[in-house]
């Protein structure tokens, strides 16, 4: 019997798309997971001596380091990984290459993780961007890149045949992980919010929301938003089932995935046209400025699209951008 490879897992987050990675691999090999911790400079560097610890003891009898996100948790592994000549895989989201400064958003915008996420774009052996988008953009901010860049986008399953008939085409939502002021300006939530002022016969619905931001905004939005704290994936089927219209109006974004998951369900997106949005939405919905008047038109448009409409985003999305064809893809890299 031929023993599995060991792929030693590592992440600072829990979200939706890391855990889908993570079955994929646990179903194919045999897998280790350390969750290194954020939080202040103590939580971080007690978080990174005991990743060093756990390195020190699994890399022998490991074959691939697979890594999450390029930042100052990624350097250990991919040096560990180059001392023993074990293979690299470093997933790339978006943040690790963005720099907006007024809002102090995207890891090069401080010189020492910025630092820390260079070093290990350069020195990883595979570097997966989510998008086409990231994969340039990683080209234009690393020189002389030693591993190869390898895009592999996010994958989403199908939701099977919905009933578009129900939907409200009145309803148009808008969903994110908005754990802070900062997350609520880079997804364009006051944008969205000024919009829902302009269209007093729509209902809105933002999810997602952190309690501290909910009590914030009770009592300052209009009567036609709803404000919904964060929901697990599966509570989100209802809210993607029953509205017509997806917004998502961010500043910046990687690969906007759940763009991909309304689009799963049939909503219409209308999104601006940033990073690697285009990308997902493919000739489908309505890529925007941030310009009120063409949102308000574009929400207007796709609120009054017919249901083959519908139906074409989501087809776009299963065909395109299956969690089959991620699957593919990661287990091709690991075991090539």
């Amino acid at each position: 019997m031929v023993s599995k490879k060991i792929i030693l897992f590592i992440d600072k987050s829990d979200s939706e798309f890391i855990r889908k990675d993570l079955l994929i691999l646990k179903d194919n090999f045999s897998v280790k997971e350390f969750h290194c911790l954020r939080g202040n400079l103590l939580t971080i560097i007690i978080s990174q001596l005991k990743l060093l610890f756990w390195l020190i003891k699994n890399i022998i009898t490991s074959n691939v380091l697979f890594i999450n996100f390029a930042d100052y948790h990624s350097i250990l592994p991919i040096f560990f990984g180059k001392i023993f000549s074990k293979r690299t895989i470093l997933v790339v989201g978006g943040y690790e290459v963005a720099a907006i400064p007024g809002i102090s958003y995207g890891a090069l915008v401080n010189n020492y993780r910025g630092f820390f996420t260079l070093l290990a774009l350069k020195h990883a052996d595979f570097i997966l961007p989510v998008s086409n988008y990231l994969a340039e953009k990683i080209k234009q901010k690393v020189k002389k890149i030693k591993g190869k860049i390898v895009v592999v986008n996010r994958g989403f399953v199908p939701a099977g045949n919905l009933p578009f008939s129900s939907k409200d085409s009145k309803l148009v939502l808008t969903v994110g992980n908005i754990f802070n002021w900062q997350r609520f300006k880079i997804k364009g939530l006051d944008f969205f919010i000024a919009i829902a002022r302009k269209m007093p016969d729509f209902n809105f619905t933002i999810i997602g929301l952190a309690p501290s931001i909910l009590n914030e905004l009770a009592g300052q939005v209009p009567n036609n938003i709803t404000l919904i704290g964060k929901k697990k994936n599966e509570e989100l089927i209802p809210f993607y089932q029953k509205a017509k219209v997806y917004c998502q109006f961010s500043l910046i974004e990687g690969f906007p995935n759940v763009i991909g998951e309304a689009m799963v369900f049939g909503c219409i997106p209308v999104a601006t046209g940033v990073g690697g949005t285009p990308e997902i939405m493919g000739n489908n919905g309505y890529l925007i400025k941030c310009d009120i008047n063409q949102a308000i038109g574009s929400i207007g448009k796709a609120a009054s699209a017919g249901e083959e409409k519908m139906k074409e985003c989501q087809a776009w999305i299963i065909k395109n951008f299956s969690l089959e064809k991620r699957k593919e893809k990661l287990l091709e890299l690991i075991n090539s």
